[in-house]
């Protein structure tokens, strides 16, 4: 079983291939010709990173959202949740009489609020903040960790995304090198982070089962 979020996940990548579908219905596709079309199939390359990057950025967002919903709604206690968690919440709260202790069930209400507020100003998804959002909200040190892979350890997980959201940047604000990107440069970016995405679930699920005993899907 997997998350919802990763669900999510996997239903948006039919975007990217209907990119590649118009691609290769581009005149001239067939023939293998240059000009006109191979600056349209730049831009829908372009498109696609932009659009992996931000399935990415929302898998993330929909993760965390649905495993502290899960946390809220299965701990008998609020002491379950991380101690990060808790301080951010009872700061977010504003309200100098809240104690964890005597709120009776509010907390669940309060921390199922919490959690979408905090996630409104997170963006640029690289390595840093992935594992600082993970770690402040979950309680997971590092989720980096659980990237590593074979030929690829997580010291170089790490750094393949974050030379992709270099690129995604790059794209978005128009960099003057005007980088052009390949179909197999697309595809091996979408495997990327596939893999990556996998990963993370499983490593999510493994925490959330210790906090709670059971798995949240």
């Amino acid at each position: 079983m997997s998350s919802k979020a990763l669900q999510r996940y996997q239903s948006k990548l039919s975007d990217i291939r209907d990119l590649f579908e118009i691609a290769d219905l581009l005149p001239g596709a067939s023939k293998g010709e240059r000009g006109r079309r191979s600056e349209n199939q730049k831009v829908l390359h372009k498109s696609a990173i932009v659009l992996l990057t931000a399935s990415w950025e929302t898998y993330v967002e929909n993760l965390l959202i649905e495993s502290v919903d899960f946390l809220s709604s299965k701990a008998h206690t609020p002491d379950v949740l991380p101690i990060d968690l808790r301080k951010s919440i009872s700061k977010y709260d504003k309200n100098e009489l809240f104690h964890w202790q005597f709120s009776g069930d509010n907390w669940r209400i309060i921390t199922s609020t919490y959690i979408r507020h905090s996630l409104r100003n997170f963006n640029t998804p690289k390595s840093s903040n992935i594992i600082e959002v993970f770690s402040s909200h979950l309680g997971i040190i590092d989720i980096s960790k659980s990237w590593s892979r074979r030929n690829k350890a997580q010291e170089q997980a790490v750094e393949t995304l974050d030379e992709w959201l270099n690129e995604r940047h790059k794209i978005v604000h128009g960099d003057l090198s005007d980088p052009r990107y390949l179909k197999r440069d697309v595809i091996s970016y979408q495997e990327f982070l596939e893999k990556t995405v996998s990963l993370t679930d499983e490593a999510v699920k493994k925490h959330l089962k210790k906090l709670v005993g059971i798995d949240p899907w």
